[in-house]
């Protein structure tokens, strides 16, 4: 798991102590490291941040996170209708766009949420992905008929940081346009699928803690 940040009190819902402020000018985040063998690994992700968005319907898409190159990527970002959506592709291979059914956004300001995004990989067929909005499964499906194997899942490679607040387009970590605009939050990286109880526990009724510990059924 990699965590960013935990300075957050735990006596109301989500009280903003520290967080990246992002104005979408061109504030981000770069990891350096690639992150390649989590998002390739047969193990699955996940990914889980808190961010809070100054308009939940944005005149462009906003990317929260991601890694992006001719041939491989993985993004996650609000649409301007409000949509959630993961993009993976692998080796060159199909682009999956996996996005929720319905605008989880509405046009506005939106406080404080949580979001978290599993990605499971599957030997005998495509990867799947659950989209999780404040400890709940949000409906979502597929857009087109695009699936990324098992071969392609595995073989990720785009040797690019990984962005957080836009997505990293190239070995430097630049980020291209329609960066974050807003607040992100305890951004975290783990390299397992994190099953129902353990998202509920992460959520904490709105109460963000320090994910480098275990605490109830949250155990990564």
């Amino acid at each position: 798991m990699l965590g960013l940040g935990s300075a957050l009190t735990t006596g109301s819902v989500h009280e903003q102590m520290y967080s990246l402020t992002l104005d979408g000018t061109g504030d981000h985040l770069v990891q350096e490291n690639a992150f390649t063998s989590i998002i390739s690994g047969t193990d699955g992700f996940t990914i889980s941040t808190w961010l809070k968005m100054p308009d939940g319907q944005p005149s462009s898409k906003r990317y929260i996170c991601g890694t992006f190159s001719a041939t491989d990527k993985f993004v996650i970002y609000v649409s301007t209708a409000g949509l959630i959506v993961v993009e993976h592709e692998g080796d060159n291979g199909d682009v999956a766009v996996w996005d929720t059914d319905a605008a989880v956004f509405a046009d506005g300001a939106i406080d404080w949420t949580h979001l978290a995004v599993t990605v499971t990989y599957n030997s005998g067929g495509s990867t799947a992905y659950i989209i999780y909005v404040d400890k709940d499964v949000v409906a979502s499906s597929f857009t087109g008929s695009e699936r990324v194997s098992a071969a392609e899942h595995a073989a990720f490679e785009t040797g690019y940081p990984f962005g957080i607040g836009g997505r990293s387009i190239d070995a430097a970590g630049t980020v291209g346009s329609t960066i974050w605009t807003g607040n992100l939050d305890d951004f975290a990286i783990f390299d397992a699928v994190l099953d129902s109880a353990a998202i509920v526990a992460v959520y904490n009724s709105g109460k963000p803690f320090d994910l480098n510990y275990d605490r109830g059924n949250y155990d990564n």
